[in-house]
């Protein structure tokens, strides 16, 4: 039985989606009882907007998280690709380590080594964010909008600081979850970590997040599995590097949040691996009501809760406490910040571009687009490869129309679709 590259890239890269509220009811992924000791059976309740510490136990101030956060070597911080609130989060703290004098590097789970000139050129200045885009080739190699990282960036390129990938090649983790291991050849051997399969904690999460298909393909998900822990490998030694290559910094890892829940992914390779003391962040989505979502956005980001810290009433989501050594409650998105039209394309052989799958339910389906569709333009502009179309998509919003001109045999047609969301 096979499976598709595209697909095992989608759910490798998605897998932390599946920590969302509306997604976690289907495993409860965030209430495992993972971890070592009884603490592993503790459910707590995060607030809207606090810190709590899964180490002490306890509601605390962003304050006190921060000197925790100085004392580590490496810092984890979790996401979900497209969530804007997560990335917001993840900036605070690089924000806040930085406005505390420490030292920081970036380091990215969606690159590798080899973007490493490129990053440092654009941190140093030396390229504009266009130039930057074009040599690391963002659309193709991460994909996701950069414009939910773009803040990220541009604060480091304002204070200089170091970005390094610290992942392997995607091309390689998706030959593994192809053929195993065994699919490599010698040379892709040499550059790659061992991953570390052993775990059954690990290997349940995985599954879980997966929604058990290794009950149902048990040969699919053991070369998924392998290919998950060679990713995490290759996160961890990637970090590990940084960390050397930087003594005085912390390492703040930007990673999907399954690398990262439960210190069971990329946690555990640094940990086996060095004796930098590391910490995990995973940001909790807490669904409020409308009203609720106003008040809240005129709160300081990260305060200290103080009587609603044991309120039951307040909003709050209830988590393992061993989810995460610190787990910080930011409001639940009703949906992405950009739109996407949910559909794939691929340039043939004479450059014409191709729809080559269509998401269920997504806004391609909805207007009528199918596999095997001709895209010739789009809001009258033409487009020599994919890669061209994902630029002009990446410059849309919630709001606008895309007229596209699409042909299948010898039938053209205009097809419209409004971008809205669901929601």
């Amino acid at each position: 039985m096979r499976i598709s590259t595209l697909v095992i890239f989608l759910i490798l890269a998605s897998s932390a989606a599946l920590f969302s509220q509306e997604n976690s009811d289907l495993f409860q992924i965030q209430r495992l009882p993972l971890g070592d000791g009884e603490e592993r059976f503790d459910l707590v309740r995060v607030p809207l907007y606090g810190f709590f510490s899964g180490r002490s136990n306890e509601l605390t101030t962003s304050e006190k998280a921060f000197r925790e956060f100085s004392t580590a070597r490496i810092i984890l911080v979790g996401e979900g690709h497209t969530t804007e609130q997560h990335h917001q989060l993840q900036l605070k703290i690089i924000r806040g380590l930085v406005e505390r004098s420490q030292k920081v590097v970036v380091a990215l789970e969606m690159f590798n080594p080899l973007q490493n000139a490129a990053l440092a050129d654009f941190s140093a200045g030396r390229t504009t964010e266009s130039e930057f885009l074009k040599q690391a080739d963002w659309v193709n190699v991460w994909g996701h909008d950069f414009r939910y990282y773009q803040p990220i960036f541009q604060f480091a390129r304002q204070f200089k600081l170091p970005i390094a990938g610290i992942n392997l090649p995607h091309q390689l983790v998706s030959k593994v979850a192809m053929g195993g291991m065994a699919s490599l050849s010698e040379e892709e051997l040499k550059g790659a970590p061992v991953p570390e399969i052993s775990n059954p904690q690990h290997r349940f999460l995985v599954n879980s997040m997966m929604q058990g298909v290794g009950a149902l393909s048990p040969e699919i998900f053991a070369n998924m599995y392998v290919s998950q822990c060679l990713w995490d490998a290759g996160m961890g030694e990637g970090a590990i590097r940084a960390a050397k290559e930087f003594p005085d910094h912390v390492v703040v890892v930007l990673a999907g949040t399954g690398h990262v829940a439960y210190g069971l992914g990329t946690a555990r390779v640094i940990r086996a691996r060095s004796s930098l003391p590391v910490l995990t962040v995973i940001p909790v989505d807490i669904p409020i009501s409308d009203k609720a979502r106003k008040n809240g956005s005129k709160q300081a980001f990260m305060v200290h809760l103080g009587e609603h810290g044991g309120d039951a009433a307040y909003p709050h989501e209830v988590v393992s406490r061993t989810l995460a050594d610190f787990m910080v409650g930011v409001p639940a998105e009703k949906h992405e910040k950009y739109p996407t039209l949910g559909l794939s394309l691929k340039t043939g052989k004479n450059g014409e571009l191709s729809v080559a799958r269509v998401m269920p339910d997504s806004l391609a389906e909805k207007a009528g687009l199918s596999r095997g569709d001709l895209v010739l333009k789009a809001n009258g502009r033409s487009f020599k490869d994919a890669t061209e179309f994902k630029v002009f998509m990446g410059e849309l919003n919630w709001g606008d129309s895309v007229r596209m001109t699409v042909r299948k045999e010898k039938a053209t047609r205009n097809v419209i679709i409004k971008l809205q969301p669901a929601n």
